[in-house]
């Protein structure tokens, strides 16, 4: 468990960096875009999916430590947070139902809250941080 957790943390360090970056960037993007949902997708939405997806990966790379329910329910839970942000850039380029994108961000929400939870069960800091506290700089 402890290599593992040694092993990870800078993992997920390097994509709270970047989500944080991205975090960072925003501002500017905004004043320079031609609405708020453009800005959300093309400044959060699409690299934030690509931050994710190769934390997931590297992650699931890693040696795995005996079995523990706990990492199982936090490395399982990049599946479908993933997927929801997929369905999220789909959200916020359809102007015929502008409440689906929240109601997605909502889920995605949720499903961090569940994946924090089991980072922080694991043992695990820097992991324990979701994409919403790496945008604010949680470090």
């Amino acid at each position: 468990m402890a290599k593992f957790i040694a092993a990870a943390e800078p993992i997920c360090r390097r994509g709270n960096a970047a989500t944080h970056a991205l975090g960072e960037k925003l501002p500017r993007a905004v004043s320079g875009s031609g609405s708020l949902q453009e800005t959300v997708l093309i400044g959060l939405v699409r690299p934030g999916i690509k931050i994710l997806s190769r934390q997931a990966s590297e992650l699931r790379n890693l040696p795995a430590p005996h079995a523990s329910e706990d990492l199982d329910t936090y490395l399982g839970l990049y599946d479908p947070i993933i997927e929801l942000s997929y369905q999220l850039e789909s959200a916020l380029q359809d102007t015929e139902d502008p409440h689906r994108s929240r109601e997605i961000e909502l889920l995605i929400s949720e499903l961090g809250n569940l994946q924090t939870d089991a980072a922080r069960r694991f043992g695990m800091h820097a992991c324990s941080i979701d994409f919403t506290g790496a945008l604010g700089g949680a470090k």
